[in-house]
């Protein structure tokens, strides 16, 4: 299942005012394509306008598409606006955002995408539940005037926002619209529901931007790499170990290969198995059978990886300052440990999370979970731990757990923000003077 985010910008009539607006000096869209940009499972993310000049203000990685002019006119209509774009690419699932939202987040977005690849539902969107009185056409509708309640007990309601749309083409195509008859309704928070459409959400927006960007200039390469780590947080594919030949000969001998191209596996690699395997559009009932021949065929050849040199070393190092260290991966737990064991470095590792760890029942990557449970069960705050991985998975891992992130640039993964990076694995004794 292929999901492309898609933002319509408009250049032409009075959306240019909401698009453009300026959020501590950058444009509100900005925001959005970088947070695309960062998302887990979107293949693509695409620009659509018919102004050439935008191509000068989206980030690196953003695909523009120029669409025709007659779109940017007032009665323009967006179900319009998206079969033109069916027509001009080939796409499959819609990752529909809007420019004038710029504080959805991935991890919501992440949430649409995986209420769709469970088949449970035809599409996703993003809602905010106010707990607010609410009056329409002179009458309470959540609420009783002689039964007043507190707003805490108060029935919620439920409030569209523009964050993000999630569905098939062929619901823009087929029925002209881009909510199915089974929706999922993805609860953000009040803060990414702020659209700025209003001079005070406006206002608003380019406070919260400013706090945000003010919090970001402050932890840069060096504040990361010259801080007090106590705590050293590492992946295991891509950071400690070279495994891309045995992933690829496990999915190709499991019989992965006739569902996808190990390609298209390697870039989900840093998900669990099974969320790998249902963005792929694999079934459950094959998935079951996959995994069981993926991990058994990685375990009997599981010799194969190759250690990144220079890792016992700083390991060693790292315990020699009391510096306490966990592997937090979405490995299968077993094969982590085994992996583990055949290198001998077990001893130098406090703590490992891992899929299918009886004592860890938390969610796993991208979201922050498993790297709070490490600082938990090392008594460790996450102020003073430092997480090192090397896909965007692992990046939104960190931002959501709220711990300092440093990209394995010889790893698997790309980025395409900014983010503090090493090239090779001893560099991280940086952390240790």
């Amino acid at each position: 299942m292929k999901f492309t985010a898609v933002v319509p910008l408009y250049t032409d009539h009075k959306e240019l005012k909401n698009n453009f607006t300026l959020l501590d000096n950058k444009p509100s869209f900005v925001y959005v394509f970088e947070t695309l940009l960062q998302t887990p499972m979107i293949d693509n993310v695409i620009c659509y306008c018919n102004n050439e000049l935008v191509k000068d203000f989206i980030p690196t990685g953003v695909k523009f598409i120029k669409r025709d002019a007659k779109y940017d006119l007032k009665d323009a209509n967006l179900i319009d606006i998206l079969k033109s774009l069916c027509n001009q690419i080939q796409i499959d699932y819609i990752v529909l955002c809007a420019g004038t939202s710029p504080f959805i987040s991935s991890l919501s977005i992440v949430n649409g995408i995986k209420s769709l690849i469970s088949k449970e539902y035809d599409s996703a969107f993003s809602v905010y539940h106010a707990h607010q009185y609410v009056w329409f056409n002179n009458s309470p509708i959540n609420y009783q005037i002689n039964h007043r309640v507190n707003t805490a007990q108060i029935q919620p309601i439920t409030i569209e926002t523009k964050g993000f749309y999630i569905f098939n083409k062929n619901l823009i195509i087929e029925q002209n619209r881009y909510i199915g008859d089974v929706p999922a309704k993805i609860e953000i928070s009040h803060l990414e529901s702020i659209d700025i459409k209003t001079n005070d959400n406006i206002y608003l927006a380019n406070m919260i931007a400013k706090h945000n960007n003010s919090k970001s200039q402050q932890i840069n390469s060096y504040s990361i790499l010259s801080k007090k780590c106590k705590h050293l947080i590492l992946d295991m594919d891509g950071v400690l170990i070279d495994s891309e030949f045995l992933m690829k000969q496990s999915w190709q001998n499991s019989g992965g290969a006739k569902f996808a191209d190990f390609s298209e596996y390697k870039k989900l690699v840093g998900l669990p198995f099974v969320d790998i395997c249902l963005k792929l559009g694999i079934d459950l009932k094959n998935i079951s059978i996959l995994k069981e021949k993926y991990f058994k065929y990685s375990r009997e050849h599981i010799f194969d990886v190759i250690l990144y040199p220079k890792v016992r070393e700083t390991l060693i190092c790292a315990k020699s300052r009391n510096i306490k260290v966990s592997v937090v991966t979405s490995k299968d737990y077993k094969n982590a440990q085994v992996i583990l064991d055949h290198f001998k470095l077990n001893k130098y590792i406090d703590c490992l999370v891992a899929p299918s760890h009886l004592g860890y029942t938390g969610r796993h990557k991208p979201f922050g979970d498993p790297l709070l449970y490490s600082c938990v069960q090392n008594q460790i705050s996450p102020n003073d731990s430092i997480y090192i991985g090397d896909m965007i998975s692992d990046f939104q891992a960190a931002k959501d757990a709220g711990i300092d992130f440093i990209f394995a640039k010889y790893g698997y993964g790309e980025m395409y923000n900014d983010t503090c990076s090493i090239d090779c694995f001893d560099k991280l004794q940086l952390l240790f003077l």
